[in-house]
Parts: structure tokens; sequence; C-alpha cells
């Protein structure tokens, strides 16, 4: 819950802020709506709680760090304007995205990886006419599979699809530049669950590994406006 408290206390303070910046500097039609399309990317949380569990037995690993962990994503969204002056707005999206955690050691290699489609809602102000605050919550569901590979004993194998979830908040600064094109920022907090089970053979058994990870995550973004 601290995590929490302090993404949104590094987001919903800043929009509140300048709120009233916004409501002095931007003129523009109540129910006014703007669409984007934008390229994310996201540096995520670098520790997991992994646990291992077979017919045989289970166990968990606490906080175990990840070399690389990061995040890709398309969305598309929407500001509608509530208010005369510019503001508040109100904002909508879809995001398709894909999520990498990845472990190397001399050669070898463990990665988990999860396709998530989750929707967004949240608030946002002009902060001038072409600077946009907002601050969003988001929930959503995927797929996910582990691998690993060690070179040296030749091995390398993928587990069965599972399903993935995820849910956070985040806040971003964006910039329309000409009217269109657009960049920004974005810093949120995360918590994000994926799965994937090995199967076993003739003298393995088979072994589901689950990771759930939170924390906090920083990106950029980059795209169009209409």
């Amino acid at each position: 819950m601290s995590s929490i408290n302090h993404a949104l206390g590094l987001t919903l303070p800043v929009a509140l802020a300048l709120a009233p910046v916004g409501l002095a500097h931007a003129a523009v039609s109540v129910g006014e709506t703007d669409t984007r399309l934008v390229l994310t990317g996201d540096i995520l949380a670098d520790e997991s709680d992994i646990e291992l569990s077979s017919s045989t037995g289970s166990g968990t690993l606490e906080d175990a760090e990840w070399d690389d962990s990061y995040r890709i994503g398309l969305d598309i969204g929407t500001q509608r304007i509530l208010s005369d002056a510019g503001g508040p707005l109100l904002t909508t999206g879809l995001s398709l995205a894909y999520s990498r955690y990845v472990a190397e050691d001399d050669g070898s290699e463990f990665s988990g990886n999860a396709i998530t489609l989750s929707p967004r809602i949240g608030v946002g102000v002009h902060a001038t006419e072409w600077l946009f605050l907002e601050a969003n919550a988001f929930a959503g569901l995927g797929l996910s599979q582990f691998s690993y590979e060690v070179d040296d004993l030749d091995l390398d194998d993928d587990s069965d699809g599972d399903f993935a979830w995820e849910y956070g908040i985040f806040g971003a600064a964006s910039f329309a530049f000409a009217e269109t094109f657009v960049v920004g920022a974005r810093v949120g907090w995360m918590s994000q669950h994926i799965e994937g089970t090995f199967d076993g053979g003739t003298l393995t058994e088979e072994v589901t590994v689950e990771s759930d990870s939170s924390g906090m995550f920083y990106g950029a973004m980059i795209g169009l406006r209409f």
C-alpha cells in the first residue's frame, strides 16, 4: 500500500496544482475530443516473488532480482473536455503491451514474458494550450510464458502459455508539437502476475512457475494526435 500511496503522491498533486494554469491558458470547446495513438516504453520494477510448484511440493523465492525488466506497448486513447476554458479532461484508452523479465548468467538465460490488453480511465488538465497532464488507472488480462536456455548443456525450453493479469496507476505529461506529434513521459506503479507450466518428461515432473511483481515504473511515449 505504501507503493500505491507513493505513486499517487507523485502524480495527483502535480495535476491538481496545475489545474488553475490550464484553466487560464487553454480555450477549447466543451465536449471536444482528441484521439491519440502512441507508442510507450517503460522500465519496470526489477524484483519479483517467484513460486515453483509440482506434484512433490512447492517453494517461493522472495524479491528475486531480474537483470532486465521492460515493457513496450501501443496505446489508443481519447481526451474529452468536460468544462469551459480547457479543463478538466476525461481520459480513456486501451493499451496492448508486451512485458519481459530476464535473468542472465554465463551462457544461461531465464525469462518471463506477457502480452496484456488493458483498458484505462483517468482525469487530466491542460497545463498550457498544448501541454497535457493526466493521471490514469488501468487493469488488464493477457497471456504469459516462461523460457530458459543453457548454452553449455544445449537446453532450450518454453513453458505452456497461461494467464497474466495486471493493474496499476500512472501519471503522464505530454506535449503536442504542431498540434499533431505527441511526446511525453510517465511514471506509475503496477502489479503484474505471470505464470507458465513446463511439461514433465520421462525423468522429470511438470513444474508450474508463477511470478508476482509490483513497484514503480518509468517511461516515455511518442505518437500522433487526431
